[in-house]
């Protein structure tokens, strides 16, 4: 780890990814989302999923005419995540939890596990973590506290006194 804010990927312990760029990370077969959701605030909850469903940019894929394929991956998404009564709604209306349950549909929505590809999700919600992660690793200020199943993670005694308070 370089530091915080810094650091390498490294991809089946031979390819390292170092300054890559955030529009080819996808290509690696990994994606991510952001402790503070990232969303496109002023179009649908359903528009959002749909956008990262080409390998266009954004302003392409605003553009794009979806067909059921697309549609049909989106409703998928959003169903998984309990979003799909709310596909109409504007992202800025939905509530700290549904923004962080959407940008994890926009995540799951390009078949990554399906495909052996990961989604690096980050997340201080312990039950988040619990229902939707495989896999946790846990870090306190660039420092590898854990890692492992997440019920094992988080019974960890360093683990519950960094973000338990415990």
């Amino acid at each position: 780890m370089v530091g915080i804010d810094g650091g390498i990927v490294i991809v089946d312990d031979a390819l390292k990814l170092s300054n890559i760029k955030p529009y080819d990370i996808l290509s690696y077969g990994i994606t991510r989302t952001f402790q503070e959701a990232r969303l496109f605030n002023q179009m649908t909850v359903l528009d959002n999923v749909l956008t990262v469903l080409t390998e266009r940019n954004v302003f392409g894929a605003l553009f794009e005419k979806h067909n059921d394929y697309h549609l049909g991956k989106a409703k998928d998404a959003l169903e998984k995540v309990n979003l799909w009564e709310k596909r109409n709604e504007l992202a800025a209306n939905l509530s700290y939890g549904q923004r962080k349950l959407l940008e994890i549909a926009r995540a799951i929505s390009t078949n990554l596990k399906q495909e052996g590809k990961t989604v690096i999700l980050i997340e201080h919600n312990m039950e988040i973590i619990r229902e939707l992660c495989d896999y946790a690793i846990v870090m306190d200020s660039g420092k590898l506290l854990a890692q492992g199943k997440p019920e094992e993670v988080l019974r960890k005694k360093e683990v519950v006194e960094a973000y338990l308070g415990e």
